[in-house]
Parts: C-alpha cells; structure tokens; sequence
C-alpha cells in the first residue's frame, strides 16, 4: 500500500520540530557552558571580590563602559536582559556618579530606539 501525496505532507504538517529546537538549543547552551567551565569557574570567584573585578574591568578602560552601555541599550529593546543586574553592576564598578549618568543616558536612548523600532 502507497501512501499518497496528501497523506505524506498532512503528516509531515502535523509534525512540530519547535520542543526539537528548544532542547537542540538547551543542550547547545550546557555544553557550551561545560566547556568554558574553566572560565566560569574563574570568573565567579573573581564577581566575589570588588578589588580584582576593578582591576580586571579596568584593563578595558573606556571600552568597560561602552559594553555596559551597550548591554543597557539593548536590555531596553530585548525583554531577557536584566537590566537591574547591569544598572547594579554599573554602580558597583564605576561609582554612583558615573554609573547614574551612564545608566540615564543608555536607558533613554535604548527608549528612543524601541520607539522607532514601534513605529515602523
């Protein structure tokens, strides 16, 4: 017995790959995380202590700043990203000033580009 064209494609239809994609895309995400568990590993004892995260922000100089604006504009634009951890974690690198001035700045320039992205 053949199956028929129509049979073969209601099948393949009625077929979803997305609860395939999402455990492809999990087990993608542990195995990249147990290969730099090194890495982690270092940079979870480095979160502990606020002298050597300085120091080690500070090799970037401005670029530190940049990235973390950068990451505060898109948290804005991209649900995911928690913003209170990066606004914390500005505060605790570069001081209340600095980091309160960055924080404004970015947020209201990642508004203005959700705003366009809306409007469109």
């Amino acid at each position: 017995m053949y199956l028929n064209l129509n049979t073969t494609q209601v099948i393949w239809q009625r077929i979803s790959f997305r609860p395939l994609v999402k455990y492809l895309v999990l087990g993608l995400l542990l195995a990249l995380m147990w290969w730099q568990r090194h890495w982690l590993g270092e940079m979870w004892v480095l979160l502990g202590d606020r002298e050597r995260l300085i120091e080690f922000v500070g090799q970037y100089g401005p670029l530190a700043s940049l990235l973390i604006g950068i990451l505060l504009v898109l948290q804005v634009i991209v649900a995911v990203i928690p913003g209170h951890a990066l606004m914390v974690s500005g505060g605790f690198l570069f001081g209340f000033g600095p980091a309160f001035a960055l924080n404004l700045a970015t947020t209201v320039l990642g508004s203005q580009i959700a705003f366009q992205i809306s409007r469109r």
